[in-house]
C-alpha cells in the first residue's frame, strides 16, 4: 500500500523517497499537495507500493528470523562469560 508520511528522522531512517511520499511535518498545505499528487499519479502510487512490498518482503519475519535469533543467542552466550 502506498504511504504519505511526514518527513521525520525516524521515518527517514527506514524509508526513502522510493517507498514513501513525504511531506514537510506540520505543513498542512504540503500534506494537501501530497494527497492531491498521489490521487492524480497512479504511476507514482504503483511504484511506491512495489518498492514497499520489496522492503516488506526483505525484512519479513520469515526472512530475518534466523538472523535475529542468532544475534539474540550470541548476546545470551556472551553475557554468560562475564
Amino acid at each position: 500500500m502506498p504511504v504519505i508520511a511526514a518527513r521525520t528522522p525516524g521515518i527517514e531512517t527506514y524509508f526513502d523517497e522510493n517507498m514513501v511520499q513525504f511531506f514537510k511535518p506540520e505543513d498542512v498545505n504540503a500534506l494537501r499537495d501530497a494527497i492531491i499528487y498521489f490521487y492524480e499519479s497512479r504511476e507514482q502510487r504503483e511504484q511506491l507500493a512495489k518498492a514497499s512490498a520489496r522492503f516488506n518482503h526483505k525484512y519479513s519475519w520469515s526472512n530475518i528470523a534466523g538472523q535475529y535469533l542468532a544475534v539474540v543467542q550470541s548476546l545470551a552466550n556472551s553475557s554468560l562469560s562475564w
